[in-house]
């Protein structure tokens, strides 16, 4: 490097712009702060900053400070220019671990603000930061207003340290405690020792305390269950729902189900993970002993890990056959199925007849209403499209990713020609055709299930899209995977779990889950009165995953191969009459059968008629 471009470079670094701060982002902050820790707001708002301290952009474009004292050469906040590009460099070799994110300094916010961005919304960070002085600069540069109010972001007072966690931990049982120390390059030695110590401290302090108050509960609540033994259900029974899966899915199913006991006048309690302080099992294990439910429906997780008995009927609820364990326990759960084929993976796994019940996906618990504004502008496709890049599937041998090649590109010709693929016959057809074959069994059918699960539906998908890209200049797609895809998409949303509340009905909903074509975005698109096309590998006569919650022709097409679509889209088009007499006998046959609050009633129903009836003595008070 030439002595000219050096000193370039230099005046660059100090030539540092002037940042215009946001207005607000103080004042928010401190407010989020005085109801979270009013003692800590109190102290900053008595800081002042200097006149040589001065916002600015970083080199990477990340709002941060510089000291520039007369006579003195500039200092940057956190000794870096560049404190996103930093934060990011750190972060790509942090793990969080089972407890929440600590930083021992605030820096220039960039890796608090980048952790919380990242991190779920379970999980909270803790900022030991000693400089008042530093924290009141960036909480006027950088908006932590709203993760401060969720409890995501805590800022731990100076001094005062340990009496603040022990305070906290104990008010907040469900908030985990600080755990892997994420450390800024800065941090001294001495003060990173005081943190570790004290998070070492916090950590084992509260987890004596909460396996003493689990045990406490463990003991009241088996004694409870004995005592309420063979007691009936009532006829507005109190419905507990355990989430305790924080996934977007499991939230928002969980959120419906309590909508459906509100709807019936039902005592509810739901027990969700929507964040930091909801983390910990301890803060619902109170929660259920407070209430003492006589129905209790966990949402896709085993009760069994829940360390309490609980009162009344246990029902285990699994929403995708992929998540039904190896192997069931406790045959005194009842088990939930989603759907059919949730029903089917339960009795594989050992569930008795008996104890699986029909509790299949449902529309909102109240007619909803079809959403306001202007239409979609042409065919949106719900599904999620696979990841069938060779390496991804883990086929790595150069034959077997020529015989995989081989394998994507009849999966496609044979839907064309409406041929089945059953992965068995293509796997079969292609080795004899590629002369590349699978001896090892172990190997073979492994990659006998890729092909069922990525390969097949990957190919399938594609070619849904090219036909009805050929059809409508606008498509547009609901699921994860369609940002690998080079089609021409709009993407309105990575969830297949739910719908976007806020966009008008499409010219058609294309459903093309080859596995699980019974969904909860199915239900609440008939309900919106959206018209539905649905994809069947065998036509019209392959509506048994439905079990009749919606039915062909009346409520929705179905078709199975691209002239099927092209068809279905132009007969749409040319017959909207026709269309929208289908979509209000799909919307009006949802709403009035196949609602969580039909559902809540189905079950207690079943309930009731299962359960023995007490004995004059148990009845006697």
């Amino acid at each position: 490097m030439s002595d000219s471009t050096e000193a370039i470079n230099l005046r660059q670094l100090d030539d540092a712009p002037a940042a215009t701060l946001a207005p607000g982002i103080w004042a928010a902050n401190l407010a989020a702060l005085q109801l979270q820790n009013p003692s800590l707001a109190s102290s900053l708002e008595q800081v002042s900053l200097p006149d040589n301290w001065r916002p600015v952009v970083g080199l990477d474009g990340f709002v941060t400070w510089r000291t520039e004292a007369a006579g003195r050469p500039p200092v940057w906040l956190a000794g870096t220019a560049a404190p996103l590009k930093r934060a990011e460099a750190l972060l790509s070799t942090y793990h969080v671990g089972d407890l929440n994110a600590t930083l021992p300094s605030i820096a220039a916010a960039a890796e608090v603000w980048l952790l919380l961005r990242r991190l779920p919304a379970h999980k909270a960070v803790y900022v030991f930061e000693r400089d008042l002085l530093a924290l009141r600069a960036v909480l006027h540069s950088v908006d932590l207003a709203a993760d401060l109010s969720a409890g995501r972001c805590i800022l731990v007072p100076p001094g005062d340290e340990h009496p603040f966690l022990d305070g906290l931990l104990a008010r907040c049982p469900g908030l985990f405690p600080p755990g892997n120390i994420l450390c800024p390059p800065e941090v001294n030695a001495e003060h990173l020792h005081r943190v570790r110590g004290t998070c070492e401290q916090a950590c084992r302090e509260t987890g004596l305390v909460r396996r003493r108050k689990l045990d406490q509960l463990a003991a009241a609540a088996a004694e409870y269950v004995r005592a309420q033994k063979c007691r009936p259900v009532s006829a507005r029974p109190r419905l507990a729902v355990l989430a305790l899966n924080p996934s977007r899915l499991v939230l928002t199913t969980a959120d419906a189900l309590l909508a459906g006991a509100q709807a019936l006048a039902w005592p509810a309690r739901g027990c969700l993970v929507r964040g930091p302080r909801d983390a910990d099992v301890l803060a619902h294990c109170e929660a259920l002993a407070e209430f003492n439910p006589e129905l209790t429906v966990c949402v896709n997780h085993n009760a069994a890990l829940l360390p309490l008995s609980i009162g009344g009927t246990v029902c285990e609820w699994y929403l995708h056959a992929a998540d039904v364990p190896d192997q069931l326990s406790n045959a005194k759960v009842l088990r939930l199925a989603s759907s059919p084929r949730v029903a089917e993976a339960l009795r594989a796994a050992g569930a008795t007849a008996r104890s699986v019940v029909e509790f299949w996906w449902a529309g909102a618990p109240a007619p909803a209403e079809p959403v306001p504004g202007e239409p979609l502008a042409g065919p949106v496709i719900v599904a999620d499209l696979p990841d069938d890049d060779a390496k991804s599937c883990g086929v790595e041998q150069p034959t077997h990713k020529r015989l995989w090649e081989h394998l994507r590109t009849t999966a496609a010709q044979w839907w064309e020609r409406r041929e089945i693929a059953h992965p068995e016959a293509l796997l079969a057809h292609c080795e004899r055709a590629s002369g590349i074959r699978i001896g090892e069994p172990a190997v073979r059918a492994q990659l006998r299930r890729i092909v069922e699960h990525v390969l097949i539906p990957a190919a399938v998908l594609r070619r849904i899209v090219s036909t009805v890209a050929g059809e409508s200049p606008t498509v547009f797609a609901i699921g994860t995977g369609w940002k690998r895809s080079s089609a021409n998409l709009t993407i309105l949303g990575s969830h297949t779990g739910e719908l976007p509340g806020d966009i008008g009905p499409p010219t058609a909903a294309i459903f093309a889950d080859c596995f699980a074509p019974l969904s909860p975005a199915l239900l609440w698109a008939a309900q919106r009165g959206w018209p539905l096309l649905l994809y069947s590998p065998g036509g019209a006569s392959r509506v048994a995953p439905l079990d009749g919650v919606l039915h062909p022709d009346q409520h929705y097409q179905v078709f199975s191969r691209a002239t099927d679509l092209r068809g279905a889209l132009r007969l749409m088009e040319s017959r909207p009459e026709s269309v929208a007499r289908r979509n209000a006998r799909a919307r009006a046959h949802v709403s009035a059968n196949h609602t969580y609050r039909h559902r809540l009633e189905d079950l207690a129903r079943f309930i009731s008629n299962r359960l023995p009836r007490p004995s004059v003595a148990e009845r006697q008070p």
